[in-house]
Parts: C-alpha cells; sequence; structure tokens
C-alpha cells in the first residue's frame, strides 16, 4: 500500500439487482397510485383531503409522468454509485491479495502511487480497459 494504511471493505454495498428490484417496485406503486387517482379523479370523488383536488386528468398524469422521471433519475444515481463501490471494492481487494493478474499488478503499481485514493476513470476503469480487452466496450460505456 502507498500509504501502509488500508480501506475499508465492509461489503455493505448495494447489489444492483436489489436497486432495480427497488426500482420496479417503486414504478409499479407510483402507476397504481396514478391510476387510483385517475379514477377518482373522472367520478369526481377525489377527497378534499387529498392534496390533488383540484387537478385535471391531464396535470394528474404530467405528475406522474414528472415523478417517475425523478424516480429514474434517482435509482439511475443509485446505480452509478454502486457500480463505482464494485469497482472500488475489486481494485482494492485485488490490491491487498496481491492478486497476480494483470490487472492485480497494475491496480497494485497504480495503489503506489494514488495512495489509497485510485481515480475511478483514470485508474480503475482505464486499467480494466487495457487489461480486460474482451469487455473493453461495456468500460468504455
Amino acid at each position: 500500500m502507498g500509504s501502509g494504511r488500508s480501506v475499508s471493505l465492509s461489503g455493505d454495498e448495494k447489489a444492483i439487482e436489489g436497486i432495480w428490484s427497488w426500482y420496479d417496485d417503486q414504478q409499479q406503486a407510483l402507476r397504481a397510485f396514478r391510476n387510483g387517482l385517475l379514477s377518482l379523479s373522472s367520478a369526481g370523488a377525489l377527497t378534499a383531503n387529498s392534496k390533488f383536488i383540484g387537478y385535471t386528468q391531464h396535470e394528474l398524469i404530467e405528475y406522474f409522468n414528472a415523478s417517475e422521471i425523478a424516480l429514474e433519475d434517482l435509482v439511475s444515481l443509485d446505480l452509478i454509485s454502486a457500480t463505482e463501490g464494485i469497482l472500488k471494492s475489486d481494485y482494492f481487494t485485488r490490491v491487498y491479495n496481491k492478486d497476480k493478474s494483470e490487472l492485480g499488478r497494475r491496480y497494485r503499481e497504480i495503489n503506489k502511487e494514488a495512495l489509497d485514493k485510485p481515480r475511478l476513470e483514470v485508474d480503475i476503469i482505464e486499467t480494466c480497459k487495457s487489461c480486460i480487452t474482451n469487455h473493453k466496450r461495456a468500460f468504455s460505456d
């Protein structure tokens, strides 16, 4: 290790499958809520304590379309964060375990200079692209 200290690898990174499952649940719940409100609205049955009282059908649809976009944005950030966590965890695992693969050797060289602070794009992703050539496009994307 460049600095003589180690980074804690808790293993508590969010799983991409879990994020996707949560997104699917939230999207279904949001659509069910929207459909319920649209039904109530068309029947003129929105209650006075509803924050949506007075909304037209078009306004309800616009509100929920914007909510779905906001949900997608939040999940996108969560997926990016989880992916970064996975890549950094792999980096440190390879460094600390003195992985003998080409990728592990390159990571250890980088870590000597990076002092346990690798840059995601330059140090990790670019190194993966050069060492794992059969997945170069995935890392580029």
